[in-house]
């Protein structure tokens, strides 16, 4: 094989590549590995604003694994817009709508329609029937909606700095709301426990939750 045309330090690397044959190879790091196998790695914390993707990319992770093993089955709901205009002078604007974040049915329990609404906050607070921020208004009547209506509905509360997960029943949300509360705090729910792949194990909680 002719060298020409590579670099010193492409050969230097070809051979110290060579002087090793025969050795065992190092064990990639953990994150490559965990990526060769399909298991996810543990969220980090975003560099830039909260904005929760991580917190669904972590439900939806782990409701992969329900799905498969039979327990339930959910996906995540796109907010319906209309979208006005064309070319530089085009809007989109998001319509309200009664949907959680995640709908599906909860296939262990006969097929029940479960609902789930994520939250992730830097604090250690999560705001209550606000305008903005939080659990709004509107998100709290579909949540006492839902609920009435017989459905099973869970908040999925992610704390950012540490990216650890609560998950609180909606009665809880309903007793704050009665006691004139104006945010949800940690010991309202139970931290979601990292499952073997390190899914955040959402299912646990809610068999307790909804007995």
């Amino acid at each position: 094989m002719s060298t020409r045309g590579f670099s010193e330090w492409t050969l230097a690397k070809v051979a110290e590549h060579n002087a090793r044959v025969g050795q065992p190879r190092p064990l990639p790091p953990l994150d490559t590995a965990a990526a060769r196998i399909g298991a996810p790695t543990f969220p980090t914390r975003p560099r830039t604003r909260n904005t929760g993707r991580w917190l669904e990319e972590a439900i939806a992770a782990a409701a992969a694994d329900y799905e498969a093993a039979h327990v339930l089955t959910i996906r995540k709901v796109e907010p319906p817009c209309k979208i006005i205009g064309t070319g530089p002078a085009r809007k989109v604007i998001f319509l309200d709508n009664d949907w959680l974040d995640f709908a599906g049915t909860w296939t262990e329990r006969g097929g029940r329609h479960l609902l789930i609404e994520a939250k992730s906050t830097e604090g250690e607070r999560l705001p209550i029937l606000q305008r903005d921020g939080g659990l709004t208004e509107r998100q709290c009547r579909a949540l006492r909606m839902w609920t009435d209506a017989g459905s099973v509905a869970l908040i999925l509360w992610g704390h950012t700095p540490t990216a650890t997960v609560r998950a609180i029943p909606a009665a809880a949300l309903f007793r704050a709301i009665a006691d004139g509360r104006k945010s949800l705090r940690p010991e309202d729910g139970v931290e979601c426990r990292k499952t073997r792949s390190f899914r955040d194990n959402f299912a646990e909680p809610l068999r307790n939750f909804y007995q």
